[in-house]
């Protein structure tokens, strides 16, 4: 799959309305968990807030976007495997600009179905929940498809990619940049 530059975003209210239910759980996770932040990542083409987890919480996960805001395992987003995963949960961001209410349940449902499909045809390199799930490596402008190849230490070739991470303003995304909330 190839990368793909996002275009630019409308914003209004009638779209921050349809934004809203997911925003809030998303916000609301964050806090039920004791998360630091939000601190503000992205670009007016994938704007969203970044917290990250406590040492102490471990999920499954390293990072996730429910709707425009991105929950974090700490040390996870560090180095250009962590610029490009910022990217790659970015790109669940405009999912959810699409999708509104419907992003969470739809994704839990592809989720499931890609688990379901693993269990019978694995593919290397990938978890079951992004195997077979089209919101994971078709929709969206940064693929798991390209994190599955950094994590196996290969280089991501792609002509747009800088351009990309540009566009989804973590060219030069640090971690540590936002360990302070302003």
């Amino acid at each position: 799959m190839a990368l793909r530059v996002p275009t630019p975003r409308k914003s209004g209210l009638l779209h921050r309305l349809w934004l809203s239910p997911t925003n809030l759980i998303g916000r609301g996770v964050a806090r039920l968990v004791g998360a630091q932040g939000p601190y503000p990542v992205g670009s007016e083409r994938a704007p969203a807030e970044y917290y990250l987890l406590p040492d102490h919480f471990r999920w499954w996960f390293g990072a996730v976007a429910l709707g425009h805001v991105i929950l974090a395992q700490p040390g996870f987003l560090q180095g250009e495997a962590g610029r490009w995963t910022m990217a790659h949960e970015l790109s669940h961001t405009r999912q959810h600009d699409v999708l509104g209410p419907l992003y969470l349940p739809l994704h839990g449902l592809l989720q499931a179905l890609s688990a379901v499909f693993s269990m019978f045809r694995s593919v290397p390199g990938y978890s079951i929940v992004h195997a077979y799930n089209p919101l994971e490596r078709a929709f969206l402008c940064v693929p798991f498809d390209h994190l599955a190849a950094l994590r196996a230490g290969r280089s991501i070739v792609d002509e747009n990619a800088q351009e990309v991470l540009r566009a989804f303003g973590v060219n030069d995304f640090s971690c540590r940049s936002l360990m302070t909330p302003e």
